[in-house]
């Protein structure tokens, strides 16, 4: 666990964790942690697609230096907005097409994204795919992002039911994501940030195999630290098949 001060009334507790699952022959989750820039990143590369490991490695690493241009040089935080993160994503967008079309290897991989970062007593996030951010706040899991997905399109629609969106056939079928196109366009969202609020970014091996209010139900335990919070949500996954990578952020609001 993290734990980063960021020049403000309030720190940031950060814990982070991945694991391979049951069922997959290599993880093709990444992420990255910036505590004292108060930026986490999370990339699932695309399943069944080529070097997808590649992808999601390629996705944090280039965004966390773009969001970090500017504060090598001079040891100062760099304060994150969502401009930052739209640029940064698409910066790594570019670098991964142009990996997929110059090595055979990587032809087709891709990923999503989800990045979060605190500033001045508000969350601030963007993301491309079905990689969430959820906020847990007094007994209540609230998702923060919309999947960029075919059945979250059709449940908006009204052509399918969102409680049927988790079975249904085209739940997985991606309508955004890095390497897709030649141009994205992340969502953003900013919520305000209040003391003692748990903040999780995770990829869709969690969502996929733990329901929301049980994912809510770890996350109300008094657990020994934030990182063992993490670990029991891979736990459970894993116990309820761990069909995929699992990974999860968490990113709790406390005091300085």
């Amino acid at each position: 666990m993290s734990l980063a001060p960021l020049q403000t009334e309030h720190c940031l507790e950060i814990a982070a964790a991945s694991d391979i699952g049951q069922h997959r022959e290599r993880n093709e989750d990444a992420i990255r942690v910036l505590p004292e820039q108060g930026i986490a990143i999370l990339s699932d590369g695309m399943g069944g697609h080529q070097a997808g490991d590649v992808a999601s490695r390629m996705a944090v690493e280039i965004i966390a230096d773009e969001l970090l241009n500017g504060s090598a040089a001079t040891g100062d935080r760099v304060a994150p907005s969502t401009d930052r993160m739209v640029d940064a994503i698409k910066t790594a967008n570019e670098a991964i097409r142009a990996m997929s079309h110059s090595d055979p290897k990587c032809h087709g991989m891709g990923a999503t994204v989800v990045i979060a970062a605190y500033d001045n007593r508000k969350i601030l996030a963007a993301h491309l795919g079905d990689s969430r951010l959820y906020r847990y706040w007094n007994g209540r899991l609230q998702q923060l992002t919309e999947d960029h997905t075919l059945a979250q399109r059709y449940v908006n629609a009204g052509v399918i039911e969102p409680g049927d969106a988790k079975t249904w056939f085209g739940r997985n079928m991606l309508l955004k994501g890095l390497g897709i196109d030649k141009r994205v366009e992340p969502a953003v969202t900013q919520v305000n940030a209040e003391l003692g609020q748990v903040y999780l970014l995770c990829s869709d091996g969690l969502t996929d195999a733990v329901p929301d209010d049980r994912i809510a139900e770890v996350l109300g335990r008094r657990h020994p630290s934030l990182d063992d919070a993490a670990e029991t949500l891979i736990n459970v996954a894993n116990e309820n098949g761990g069909p995929d990578n699992i990974s999860v952020v968490l990113i709790r609001i406390a005091e300085d």
